[in-house]
C-alpha cells in the first residue's frame, strides 16, 4: 500500500571537531540523527551497538536512551525530528523509520546534502535557512526509506523464485483485478487455505493478497480519471467496485484526497 511520510523539522546544529559529548547516554522527545562528516563515535541504542564513522547516519526512536562516546575527534550535523505516516502513529510509523546505523548507498547525494546543511547552519539569522534544512533533510530521510524499501523489493523477488505459487497468485490477481472477485476464489484457484494463501503471499510480496488488490485497482482508477473524461461510476466498474461511491470512500482513503479533487489538482 502507498504510505505517506512526512518529516517535521525541529533541529539542526553542525559540531565541529568536538573530542566528547557532554552526556555519555541522553533520551530525546523526538527522532535524533547523527550525521558523521569525519571521525569516529561508538555508540548504543537499544539492540543496536557498533561504531560510526565518515558518511554513517546513526538514528534513535524518541524516549530511547542513547549512549555514545567519541573515538576520533568528531565532526557532526546533529537532526531532530518527528517523522509520521499517513496513518500519524502506530507500527507503521515505526517500521518505515529504523534505527542505529544507517549506510546509504547513494554517497554523492549524501555529501551533496550534507554541503548545503553546512552552509546553511552558518545563516542562522535568514529567515529561509529552517525551511531549506528542512528540504534537505526530508530529501535525505525519504531517500534513506527508499533505500530500504528496494532492498526489501530484491530479497523479495529472490524469496518469490522459491514460491511459484505465490508468482502465480500474483500474475492471477493481476490478469482480474477489475473483475469481482474474492481471496476465496484465488485460494480455491491455487488449492491452498485463506490462511495459507495470506500468510505466504505477505510473505514473498510484502502484503497482504486483499491490500495488492486494492493497490492496484486504486493505481488503475488513478489512471483512468487523469486520462479519461469517464465518470466516476465507470470507472469504478473498469476497478472492480461496485459503484462510484464505494470507490471515492477507498480512494480519499488511501490516497488523502477524493477522486474529483485528484482529478482537477492532476490532469494535464
Amino acid at each position: 500500500m502507498w504510505t505517506v511520510h512526512r518529516l517535521e523539522f525541529r533541529t539542526h546544529i553542525y559540531w565541529v571537531n568536538k573530542e566528547k559529548f557532554q552526556y555519555e547516554a541522553d533520551t530525546y522527545a523526538v527522532w535524533s540523527a547523527f550525521i558523521v562528516e569525519s571521525g569516529a563515535f561508538t555508540f548504543q541504542i537499544l539492540d543496536a551497538q557498533g561504531e560510526a564513522s565518515i558518511g554513517d547516519i546513526v538514528l534513535c526512536p524518541p524516549n530511547t536512551p542513547f549512549h555514545r562516546k567519541v573515538v576520533n575527534v568528531l565532526t557532526f550535523h546533529f537532526c531532530q525530528f518527528d517523522w509520521k505516516t499517513e496513518e500519524e502513529t502506530g507500527e507503521e510509523g515505526f517500521s518505515s523509520m529504523p534505527y542505529g546505523l544507517i549506510r546509504l548507498k547513494d554517497t554523492a547525494r549524501l555529501s551533496s546534502t550534507l554541503a548545503y546543511l553546512k552552509r546553511f547552519s552558518r545563516e542562522p539569522g535568514v529567515p529561509s535557512s529552517a525551511m531549506y534544512k528542512k528540504h534537505f533533510l526530508t530529501d535525505l530521510f525519504l531517500m534513506m526509506v527508499s533505500e530500504r524499501k528496494m532492498e526489501a523489493i530484491d530479497e523479495s523477488n529472490e524469496e518469490a523464485a522459491k514460491d511459484p505459487v505465490m508468482q502465480e497468485a500474483r500474475l492471477w490477481l493481476e490478469r482480474r483485478y477489475a473483475e469481482p472477485i474474492s481471496l476465496q476464489q484465488l485460494a480455491d484457484y491455487l488449492s491452498v487455505s485463506r490462511v495459507q494463501l495470506t500468510r505466504r503471499f505477505k510473505k514473498i510480496h510484502g502484503v497482504p493478497p486483499i491490500d495488492f488488490l486494492t493497490d492496484l485497482r486504486l493505481k488503475k482508477a488513478g489512471e483512468l480519471l487523469l486520462e479519461t473524461n469517464l465518470t466516476l461510476d465507470r470507472i469504478a466498474k473498469e476497478c472492480g467496485y461496485e459503484n462510484g461511491f464505494y470507490l471515492s470512500r477507498v480512494f480519499s482513503k488511501h490516497y488523502g484526497t477524493s477522486p474529483s479533487q485528484y482529478r482537477a489538482a492532476y490532469k494535464v
